[in-house]
């Protein structure tokens, strides 16, 4: 099958892994996925990047696949229309796998996610596929992202935005 069936019928595949020396503690997870055009070597290093941050502890990362710009900006594009990502259902899976180390919903564990460019419209799909007591344990934290993620439904919620970045513009009812 061709990369745009594939795009067109959601069933792209992406890499997914961990990162980092060992969990901090019993009830701090760390989540990121990365964004447009950047291969999974990239998305690695930005994992690394974010594990070194937080003093080496694991970060459980997804890759969406890429294509280059141009199929990138068309599967944004189709997301934007409310086509649901699969990197969705896979970061849903990622979060609850998590909970469910930390004690689950009750637990009073926290997950601080990071998400780039597209992965700011993954987490937001995302969100909407999960109950509210999860979500109440999530931290999102976006970067150039297309979708600026409200406040009210995640724990904490902060998108980093640059006055010389065209691409949270995308958002015309959020930016």
């Amino acid at each position: 099958k061709g990369y745009f069936y594939k795009l067109l019928h959601d069933e792209m595949e992406f890499a997914k892994g961990v990162v980092g020396r060992g969990e901090i503690n019993s009830l701090l997870r760390v989540s990121y996925v990365s964004g447009i055009n950047c291969p999974r070597e990239w998305c690695l290093k930005a994992a690394d990047f974010i594990s070194s941050s937080h003093g080496n502890i694991n970060v459980h990362y997804m890759a969406p696949p890429t294509e280059g710009l141009v199929s990138d900006l068309l599967h944004v594009g189709l997301m934007k229309m409310g086509t649901r990502p699969q990197a969705a259902l896979a970061l849903v899976d990622t979060w609850r796998e998590l909970i469910g180390q930390m004690g689950g919903t009750s637990g009073g564990g926290r997950i601080v996610h990071y998400s780039h460019s597209m992965g700011g419209i993954v987490t937001n799909f995302a969100k909407n596929l999960m109950e509210k007591e999860e979500i109440s344990m999530i931290e999102v934290r976006t970067m150039a992202s297309p979708d600026l993620i409200r406040g009210g439904h995640f724990a904490k919620t902060t998108n980093y935005v640059s006055v010389r970045d065209a691409v949270p513009m995308v958002d015309v009812f959020g930016y």
